[in-house]
């Protein structure tokens, strides 16, 4: 079956990170299952990140930059309190 998400803007599989330990068809679906929880992430309508439990912000999607008027890279790293 061709992989088409990539021609419609979805992510490709070539987008899947390496997954260690895992080999063979199940590695192929959980590559999958991770681009598209990090698509939905990326595209969701409103704002998201993760924070680490010392309260670091470890993703941000663009939604969130754009509400906090902040950029990727000036959030990513910084305390959620500054």
């Amino acid at each position: 079956v061709p992989d088409t998400r990539a021609a419609v803007g979805g992510p490709s599989r070539r987008d899947a990170p390496a997954v260690p330990g895992a080999s063979g068809a199940t590695a192929e679906v959980l590559r999958e299952e991770a681009a598209r929880y990090r698509a939905s992430f990326e595209r969701a309508p409103v704002g998201m990140a993760h924070v680490s439990l010392g309260g670091q912000w470890l993703a941000v999607n663009r939604r969130l930059c754009a509400a906090l008027g902040y950029a990727e890279a000036e959030l990513v790293g910084r305390h959620f309190q500054e």
